[in-house]
């Protein structure tokens, strides 16, 4: 499956995706190869692209996902877009309270999904701390 992501300013193309994790205002969804067609939209979730020897991680603000079943193709227009590891602080911390938000409503949630969010709760909240404290 192909992944692109892009921003205004940049555009990132993974042409081996395995799968491709957001929250949408729908809700927290994954998808992979041949998956149904949609669109959705994003005002600021975390997004991991599954690669065959490894994984690409995002977060991205205000924008749409685009299922394209007969291309395969996952398209992902944003107005931003950080990679997880270079995040700053104000984002950090609004994108921990999205990630609150979304654990609010487990219930909802499948297994992956709410392991994924608890995993990005905890990486979060240690990238605030040590942003915090130097």
């Amino acid at each position: 499956m192909r992944v692109v992501l892009r921003t205004p300013e940049q555009e990132w193309v993974f042409s081996e995706a395995v799968s491709t994790s957001l929250i949408t205002e729908g809700g927290a969804i994954q998808i992979f190869s041949g998956h149904a067609s949609l669109q959705g939209s994003v005002i600021l979730s975390p997004l991991r692209i599954e690669l065959p020897h490894g994984e690409e991680d995002f977060v991205i603000r205000r924008g749409v996902v685009c299922v394209d079943q007969e291309q395969d193709e996952v398209l992902i227009l944003v107005y931003k877009a950080e990679q997880r590891a270079s995040l700053d602080f104000e984002t950090a911390q609004q994108y921990l309270q999205v990630l609150l938000g979304a654990l609010e409503q487990r219930e909802s949630l499948g297994p992956y999904q709410i392991a994924f969010l608890e995993g990005e709760h905890a990486a979060t909240v240690a990238y605030i701390a040590v942003k915090k404290h130097g």
